[in-house]
């Protein structure tokens, strides 16, 4: 069991969430009180995708605040994308695991 004080390390905190058991229950994947789920259809503003300094500036289903987030964004190598997106939830909190990249909208 993981104290709220405790130090996790990113191998520790893959071994206490990793769960390949997803049950769908409407857009969510889940496993009872698991900590992962898989939300489909997402869309992503990303900058630098599949690089060591990727940044996801933007992550829901709604294309206008997607676009409006896009523009605000001042990078060179930006994208919106719809994925897949693998989440987990750490001491409370949404994390995005990873992603699955379905198609290239900008």
């Amino acid at each position: 069991m993981v104290k709220e004080n405790d130090i996790l390390k990113p191998e520790k905190v893959l071994s206490l969430l990793y769960d390949d058991e997803l049950k769908k229950i409407g857009n969510k994947r889940y496993k009872g009180e698991s900590k992962m789920w898989l939300a489909e259809n997402q869309i992503l503003v990303v900058t630098d995708i599949d690089l060591e300094s990727e940044k996801i500036y933007y992550n829901g289903d709604n294309e206008v605040q997607a676009y409006k987030r896009y523009k605000e964004v001042q990078h060179l190598n930006k994208q919106i994308v719809r994925a897949n997106v693998k989440m987990c939830k750490v001491r409370g909190y949404d994390f995005i695991h990873s992603f699955e990249v379905i198609e290239r909208l900008v």
